[in-house]
């Protein structure tokens, strides 16, 4: 143990004086510091790497130079790696990788609600669908797995697609302003997902036979007006059991009224299967080829009743609170059909019966109202015995809106009754939001940046030496009143760090403004009022 702590020591002491002499040293080896930096994948990695270049002495601009630069690549070809997600387990996924600076296409699969992780040997047979394609038109293809404790619209699939990219980001040598998210049936679900909740890494979003509504079975609050961001090429089929054109037409006329750009093709004769994928093939690629992120938007608006997914872009809402200082910024939400007749529950596909076992209950749905829970298994639905999930699909067939149902389960061996009834077949507000809402806007004209917001007590803005010129000050107003006047001055560990959390070269952000909105008194609030209302 003893030896163990005295290496230890040498070791640390080493650093010091390599640091030391870094700082000291006129010829300073910045290429050497630059790959030490560029090779850090932890958090405890990147900020020693960021310590030896502080001590080092270096020039900020020219190490932002060199971000931009990037680093050096060699791979290609088909790779099969490991990501370890932050549930802790490994999620194998695929990577083909042309030998050029080329876009990047994720393809996300169905039936990610099943209880184990898709086999490699499964989704390797799924390389037909874009492999072809990615060798022909020069694109990286990663092709993740995923499983039900890894939703594409959950943490840990989140997480896990970010983590895939950031590995592609230091193994290729791909086109940051050209990332893309695709996906079919539940991939395409988690295709809308990722726009409506982390779309500042991706460039557009291709959702095909999926229904954006079920991003609302995720972890936050969902917000149509943060597709505004960015633009989508959509599909359905007519004949999809599913998601059927007709009732995703009306979603998706309703975000083009609002000023989204989607494009978006119903295939009449196709059910809920790739019937119509030849046809949508070159469709798809057209839309790829000429859709570029702006990694520097002059505008961004986003709304949000939580931070951890509160940044968009080059701006960040860090503090969610009333603070009487509000603009009137509209909440904009879809009006939703009444969908499908359905319990509100997901089904145990393990369990083997009799009966149906409940593997998780809906918010708001009739089976949360009438008391049903996790693990309960529902045996019978009216007078019909349930056997199985045919059994219990066959007597919702025959309901209708509106309509009672009663049934029977067990829980702990103990057998129970329930009723309930199905709501009126109505239009709905599409998301439910019990939390508060943040919103934001912020527009950039030169040097001059305009916000609004709504429930915001402190947001940040990421400054880009390419997007504002850090020779004069830059002016921030907040809902009309100005909140910072100053010139900026690159900061190199704040950049280093912001760069390690985007690996993203396009965007290289030297310094940030933090701003605490300022609160509105209760008497301002009072002559407002009564100047609106004499």
């Amino acid at each position: 143990m003893r030896k163990r702590l005295v290496a230890g020591c040498l070791i640390a002491a080493a650093v010091l004086v390599s640091v030391c002499v870094l700082g000291q040293d006129e010829k300073v080896d910045v290429d050497g510091l630059m790959k030490n930096f560029f090779a850090a994948s932890t958090e405890k990695k990147v900020s020693h790497a960021v310590n030896l270049m502080r001590f080092a002495g270096v020039d900020p601009l020219d190490i932002e130079k060199r971000l931009r630069q990037g680093r050096k690549y060699t791979e290609s070809g088909w790779q099969v790696p490991y990501n370890e997600c932050t549930d802790g387990k490994k999620r194998p996924f695929h990577v083909y990788n042309p030998p050029k600076k080329i876009p990047v296409l994720f393809d996300l699969h169905g039936g990610v609600s099943r209880p184990q992780i898709v086999p490699v040997e499964q989704l390797t047979n799924r390389r037909g669908l874009w492999g072809p394609l990615a060798k022909e038109k020069n694109f990286i293809l990663i092709i993740p797995h995923g499983e039900a404790s890894a939703t594409w619209w959950g943490k840990v699939g989140a997480d896990n697609i970010l983590a895939q990219l950031d590995y592609a980001k230091r193994h290729y040598n791909m086109d940051e302003n050209k990332v893309f998210v695709s996906g079919f049936s539940d991939g395409a679900s988690g295709a809308y997902w990722m726009a409506l909740h982390m779309p500042t890494a991706f460039a557009g979003f291709i959702p095909l036979s999926g229904n954006m509504l079920v991003a609302r079975m995720g972890p936050y609050q969902c917000y149509p007006a943060n597709l505004l961001n960015r633009p989508i090429h959509a599909t359905n089929g007519g004949r999809d059991g599913l998601y059927p054109s007709a009732a995703m037409k009306k979603l998706i006329d309703q975000l083009k009224k609002l000023g989204v750009d989607i494009d978006w093709t119903d295939y009449p004769e196709a059910g809920h299967d790739m019937s119509y994928f030849k046809t949508e093939m070159p469709r798809v690629i057209e839309f790829m080829e000429k859709t570029t992120r702006n990694p520097m938007p002059s505008k961004v608006t986003w709304d949000t009743a939580d931070t951890e997914v509160g940044r968009c872009d080059w701006v960040q809402i860090d503090e969610i609170k009333d603070v009487g200082n509000n603009e009137k910024l509209g909440v904009f939400d879809l009006m939703s059909g009444p969908g499908r007749l359905i319990l509100g529950v997901v089904i145990d596909q393990t369990f083997g019966g009799p009966g149906v076992r409940i593997q998780q209950v809906q918010e708001g749905s009739l089976a949360e109202k009438a008391g049903l829970k996790a693990k309960d298994v529902i045996t019978k639905l009216d007078d019909t015995d349930i056997g199985n999930l045919n059994d219990l699909r066959k007597v919702l067939s025959g309901k209708k809106f509106g309509d009672k149902v009663k049934g029977e389960y067990e829980r702990a061996g103990q057998k129970q009754q329930f009723a309930g009834q199905f709501p009126e077949a109505k239009e709905r507000p599409a998301y439910r939001r019990k939390k508060m809402t943040g919103s934001i806007e912020a527009n950039a004209d030169g040097n001059r940046i305009e916000v609004k917001v709504k429930n915001v007590a402190k947001y940040t803005l990421l400054v880009n030496s390419r997007q504002f010129n850090l020779d004069e000050p830059i002016q921030v107003f907040t809902n009309g009143e100005q909140t910072f006047n100053a010139r900026i001055s690159p900061d190199l560990v704040f950049m280093l760090k912001q760069f390690a959390r985007d690996n993203d070269r396009t965007t290289v952000y030297c310094a940030k403004i933090e701003i605490k909105v300022p609160a509105k008194e209760a008497e301002d609030e009072e002559e407002e009022q009564e100047k609106e209302n004499p």
